[in-house]
């Protein structure tokens, strides 16, 4: 899945995780399944993991460098640069800018702005992700694994 601008990632990740049908355990190198109801039938969802891609508009990353730009805007005079443009975000010099006592480029905190922003404040919910319910997986992980589980443990 693909957006521009709209929704950020955990607003996103809400929704569609629900649709998963596999899950991936890296300490045994496991791919299980997930098990799913949905309306109260069994189904089986044909996508392992979905996945989400998320660009940003010229318009949302100048809200971006703004935001960064006032947050750290003595740290920028100190070292005498300027207000990041949006051109300078789209060339990569974003990348060279380094502020004293940060360890990552200005480009990083660009980015974090951008990754944590949302164009809306409340997300619809989703009538059909909320009639999605996790069952159970297949517990291999559990017994050979990490002791993973996706079926949510909450008491």
């Amino acid at each position: 899945m693909s957006l521009i601008n709209g929704p950020n990632f955990k607003q996103v990740e809400d929704i569609t995780r629900r649709f998963e049908s596999s899950y991936f355990d890296g300490s045994i190198d496991y791919k299980g399944s997930i098990y799913h109801v949905m309306q109260g039938q069994i189904v089986r969802f044909g996508s392992d993991f979905v996945l989400h891609h998320r660009d940003y508009s010229d318009a949302a990353i100048p809200k971006a460098i703004d935001a960064v730009y006032l947050q750290f805007e003595s740290g920028f005079k100190s070292i005498g640069a300027d207000k990041p443009t949006l051109s300078d975000y789209n060339s990569g010099s974003l990348w060279r800018i380094r502020l004293d006592g940060m360890r990552d480029p200005i480009y990083f905190q660009v980015n974090r702005f951008l990754v944590s922003y949302s164009d809306r404040l409340n997300v619809n919910k989703s009538i059909t992700a909320a009639s999605v319910i996790v069952t159970h997986d297949d517990g291999y992980s559990r017994t050979n694994g990490s002791g993973m589980s996706v079926v949510p443990t909450d008491p």
